[in-house]
């Protein structure tokens, strides 16, 4: 009986493992941070097409603001959109035009009271401060932030303008890279396979992590993966945005209380740098459109001029940009970091002040 009920017990796990290695064999490395927590392949929605990235990073990052501790030109206070994937981020782009120094550090590690009361920051004022957000978080981080009061100050309080922004782009060296397709490791090949057979198998568990959505025929091409069909987003491009006009109006207050407080010493320009939603971008081409329409940029510029970095991004995607966001990912490719870049410099040059006043 014993010798029957060991056969079974190995038969079992035999037969787990010729699963397993079978995905393992069949599947491809997790790149994407939604293939990973939505249980999808990434051999249907990774990035085909290479992607540039530098050779290396140009820009600081703070794990803790006791980390700011010297000069920089550029402090950025900021999210994953800066800090997800250094080698293709925005910032690199950005030093490459102006060749300036840059410090950033996570909403995660500090916030702007702390920042600006900083004896770094006080003592040696950077010549910017910017605060970047993506769309979904924005009204999120600013509530968060709340009033500046002792740093609140008028418009005819504020000192001097900080001087003219001038720019001096340095070399740099970018290479082509292609997605991994093979797994270097076994071990964290096995590893990530079982997370995604989890996953995979929780699919209805996990609806409030990842969403895949139908896409129109005429998405085809907007993606480099094979998957041709669907939207993968974060479920938070949705649920974050149920935010009242009321709020939007005190988040924007907050904003104008910020700007101030961080230009109110005559030395440090402030800028706002929104990255909008991947919904926000590819709403037109879904199949259902009761998912469109969610984005807060409008209802927000309306108080606070933007850089809308959204008209831009869909003009792109318009004369076929392709992985202007990552298929597999929430964040933009490093096609779309370069155009945040090149684009936020424009909005300094025409928008001295640093706040422009887009029109709706």
């Amino acid at each position: 009986m014993s010798k029957i009920y060991n056969t079974i017990i190995f038969s079992i796990v035999l037969l787990v493992w010729i699963v397993v290695f079978t995905i393992l064999y069949r599947n491809e490395p997790l790149n994407g941070d939604l293939t990973r927590i939505g249980g999808y392949r990434e051999a249907e929605f990774g990035w085909n097409n290479p992607r540039e990235e530098f050779e290396k990073d140009l820009f600081h990052v703070a794990q803790h603001i006791d980390e700011y501790d010297q000069y920089y030109d550029v402090v950025v206070l900021g999210d994953s959109f800066t800090l997800y994937s250094e080698k293709i981020a925005w910032v690199n782009y950005f030093i490459e035009k102006t060749g300036y120094s840059v410090l950033a550090i996570h909403f995660d590690h500090t916030d702007i009271h702390t920042l600006l009361a900083s004896p770094q920051f006080t003592a040696t004022p950077p010549r910017m401060l910017i605060y970047q957000s993506v769309e979904r978080s924005l009204v999120e981080h600013l509530l968060r932030e709340g009033r500046v009061a002792s740093r609140v100050v008028n418009d005819h309080d504020i000192q001097n303008p900080a001087p003219a922004l001038s720019f001096q782009p340095i070399k740099t060296v970018k290479q082509m890279v292609n997605r991994k397709r093979t797994w270097d490791d076994i071990e964290r090949g096995f590893s990530d396979t079982v997370s995604y057979i989890q996953r995979a198998l929780m699919k209805d568990e996990n609806a409030d992590m990842a969403l895949l959505l139908d896409m129109k025929d005429t998405a085809r091409g907007v993606f480099s993966s094979v998957n041709q069909h669907g939207l993968l987003i974060t479920r938070e491009d949705i649920s974050r945005k149920a935010f009242s006009d009321d709020k939007i109006t005190e988040a924007a207050v907050i904003l104008h209380d910020i700007h101030h407080a961080v230009s109110s010493n005559g030395k440090t320009h402030f800028s706002l740098l929104v990255f909008p939603d991947k919904l926000s971008i590819y709403e037109e081409f879904l199949e259902d459109q009761s998912w469109g329409g969610l984005s807060i940029l409008s209802k927000l510029n309306r108080h606070y001029g933007l850089l809308r970095l959204d008209r831009y991004f869909k003009e792109a995607v318009h004369i076929n940009t392709i992985d202007l966001y990552m298929p597999n990912n929430t964040h933009t490719s490093s096609i779309g970091n370069k155009i945040a870049a090149e684009k936020l410099l424009e909005f300094l040059e025409h928008n001295p002040g640093c706040q422009g006043s887009d029109s709706e």
